[in-house]
């Protein structure tokens, strides 16, 4: 197992973190290094507890069997993925309810992958964290995952919490400053 596998995984169970990273700038949600340096060491705790839960679950398996289950487990997650996509797109098409007949739901982390500037649950316009742990659980959720699938199929080196992590936090800062263009282009188009 290489490292640019590992850094290809990474970025690939990542997409919701450059998701939320674009969120925050859009909205202007302060997301300081140490709520930051918080998402990913929940990232990399979870990526850890990942492997040590797929490396018992392969220990016990044989070994076709576990590479089996991890094949299942990766191509479920992305099925389950689309489907949730195709959801969303389809409840956007459709006419929302007034707000008295809108259901409330209590946070959740698939809240907050969903609207990340849930997470701001102070509104302050910043990430506390405390609020980034949460943040953090949310999407270190597809990388436990997804972790727990790949090092079902083979082993993955004892670095990939640190590389997972790194990675999670790179495109959560890599969707700020995007978000950061997009804003600055907008206003030389208004400006003539």
């Amino acid at each position: 197992m290489n490292a640019f596998y590992l850094i290809l995984l990474g970025f690939a169970v990542s997409i919701d973190g450059f998701a939320t990273g674009i969120a925050y700038g859009l909205k202007k949600i302060h997301l300081p290094w140490t709520s930051l340096s918080i998402v990913g060491i929940i990232t990399g705790l979870a990526v850890g507890a990942a492997m040590y839960g797929a490396y018992l679950t392969g220990s016990r398996l044989d070994t076709r069997l576990a590479m089996l289950c991890g094949s299942a487990l990766l191509v479920a997650l992305g099925v389950y993925t689309l489907f949730q996509e195709c959801k969303n797109q389809i409840a956007a098409k459709l006419p929302s309810l007034p707000p008295s007949r809108q259901a409330h739901f209590p946070l959740s982390l698939l809240h907050i992958l969903a609207e990340p500037a849930t997470a701001d649950l102070d509104n302050s316009k910043g990430i506390s964290p405390w609020e980034a742990l949460f943040l953090g659980l949310a999407l270190g959720m597809d990388n436990m995952a997804v972790a727990f699938g790949a090092c079902l199929l083979t082993p993955l080196p004892l670095y990939a919490p640190l590389v997972m992590a790194g990675v999670q936090v790179l495109v959560i800062v890599l969707g700020l400053q995007a978000s950061k263009q997009m804003i600055k282009k907008k206003i030389k188009k208004k400006i003539p």
